[in-house]
């Protein structure tokens, strides 16, 4: 579907369709992550104000990197390839750039997988962004899911130091901006698993 200065983006079937043809190649637990993710930035941007298509386009795809067998700074490379593949421009911006928080190649919490080339393409590429309330609500959003439920992170992706500390501290603000406006805290707009049969029915270990 289109969205006026958002251009293309994808509808809930085509999500679903996006997120079934990576799990197929990667059934790992990412899915339940981004499914997570991408509905409770569905309910919360509604009541911020954004447009709620978008906000679950942008949570639920946001990953898709990983889905697609990627880790690390690559996922995020990838993510963003796949997208722009499938025209979907402004979902690929997000992919790319939801994993830095500042304009600042340190700010990823990761392993720096790529090659020089595509570093200094990423480096590029975060000096002339913006940051849209999209991409500070599936910043938030994946990092509150991160904490809350870390059998669901990817340990690849946490590094400790002062510097994480600083970019913890932009986090925190953000949500606290955000909860400013909602009439609940973030978590409270997390779905309950026995709410959604997809994805947790494609784990037999999950009840």
């Amino acid at each position: 579907m289109y969205k006026e200065n958002y251009g293309n983006i994808p509808n809930k079937d085509k999500i679903r369709s996006i997120m079934d043809e990576a799990f197929a190649a990667n059934p790992t637990k990412w899915i339940i992550h981004s499914h997570l993710v991408g509905k409770t930035c569905q309910k919360i941007g509604k009541e911020l104000g954004l447009d709620p298509d978008i906000a679950l386009a942008c949570g639920s795809l946001f990953n898709i990197g990983r889905g697609l067998g990627h880790d690390n700074m690559a996922h995020l490379l990838e993510g963003y390839k796949f997208l722009r593949s499938e025209s979907y421009f402004f979902p690929a911006r997000l992919a790319l750039g939801y994993g830095f928080v500042t304009d600042k190649i340190d700010s990823y919490r990761g392993e720096k997988n790529v090659s020089d080339f595509d570093l200094d393409f990423i480096g590029k590429f975060l000096k002339k962004r913006e940051i849209s309330p999209y991409e500070k609500l599936v910043i938030v959003v994946d990092n509150y899911i991160k904490n809350e439920y870390p059998s669901l992170a990817e340990k690849s992706d946490v590094k400790e130091g002062s510097e994480d500390s600083e970019i913890s501290k932009i986090i925190d603000n953000w949500q606290k901006d955000f909860e400013k406006i909602l009439s609940k805290e973030i978590g409270a707009y997390v779905p309950k698993r026995k709410s959604y049969k997809f994805p947790y029915n494609l784990f037999k270990d999950q009840k």
